[in-house]
């Protein structure tokens, strides 16, 4: 069978050829032998978002062009990473800032990270993506609002990405809003926003940036109402780096967060595109798997 993909589907069809999401191309059982990039415009944004939904399974053809090469450290990467951005419709300023910036700053709709370390971040909102429809979500630590923006476009009914740094509003507000998104500045510990105001909230590689952790969490359980549901992560004890303050063991992870919520399912993730347990994202597991250790835990919880 042959269809178009977009990620912003606005028909259903073209000439009769059925025009779906990636995601849903996954969910159809449609048999898929390799995906055709068959645009004279933006085909490094093309093939990154291809990487994404399908990392190294299927072939990646093109018709014009070639794509740029996956992102490497140092000058050449940066050249890379600014070519990419620049071809993605980012102005040179914004590119040069995300590039300058990718250790902790990056835009995972465009692929400033390689496709591992892409893949990591967007399945984490993929599993949030399973709580969203219709519901009004905060995104702490929104970052540059790629999340939020996905969230938006899944179902939501409204989400407001939070973070501490401006540069960073400024830019989702830029390249990610959406009608039913708002970005603004805060911090994570105290948010500014009303209590019980919330269905859902996504806080990922954030409490151990902050100096008291178990604050951040007295703050999600004060801004979600009775039922509402947490989606967080953290990195799995990897030690403290120029930007964590904290290095959190499972334990502590889980000691956290169940001081407010009940979690319902603890887990574990790693980079990669197979699907490893269930119906859960790939990369996503359950952390009683022994078998593998995670390189970043993730819950769900629900506000008590």
């Amino acid at each position: 069978m042959t269809c178009v993909l977009d990620d912003f589907t606005e028909k259903t069809s073209i000439d009769g050829v059925p025009v779906i999401r990636p995601d849903q191309l996954h969910s159809s059982g449609l048999g898929v032998d390799a995906i055709v990039i068959s645009s004279e415009h933006g085909e490094s944004r093309l093939y990154q978002n291809a990487l994404l939904s399908f990392g190294d399974s299927l072939p990646i053809l093109w018709i014009y062009g070639k794509p740029i090469p996956v992102y490497e450290p140092g000058p050449q990467g940066r050249d890379q990473v600014i070519a990419r951005l620049l071809d993605a419709g980012r102005s040179r300023a914004d590119a040069e800032w995300l590039a300058d910036n990718r250790a902790e700053r990056h835009d995972a709709s465009v692929g400033t990270l390689p496709p591992a370390r892409t893949e990591i971040h967007i399945r984490r909102y993929t599993l949030a993506a399973s709580f969203a429809e219709n519901a009004r979500i905060l995104d702490i630590a929104c970052g540059t609002g790629y999340g939020s923006a996905l969230l938006a476009d899944l179902g939501a009914k409204r989400v407001m990405g939070l973070d501490i740094d401006q540069a960073c509003i400024d830019y989702a507000s830029r390249y990610h809003a959406r009608s039913n998104t708002n970005y603004a500045v805060a911090d994570a510990a105290t948010t500014k926003q009303e209590n019980e105001s919330c269905d859902l909230i996504t806080s990922f590689e954030t409490i151990e940036h902050t100096s008291d952790p178990s604050a951040v969490i007295t703050e999600f359980a004060r801004v979600l109402k009775p039922g509402g549901v947490l989606v967080i992560s953290t990195p799995n004890d990897l030690g403290l780096t120029d930007f964590h303050e904290h290095s959190l063991t499972s334990e502590q992870f889980t000691e956290i967060v169940a001081s407010r919520f009940d979690i319902t399912h603890e887990l574990g993730q790693i980079p990669g595109n197979e699907p490893v347990e269930g119906d859960l994202p790939p990369g996503i597991f359950s952390a009683q798997n022994a078998a593998i250790k995670p390189e970043t835990l993730l819950a769900t919880a629900i506000k008590r």
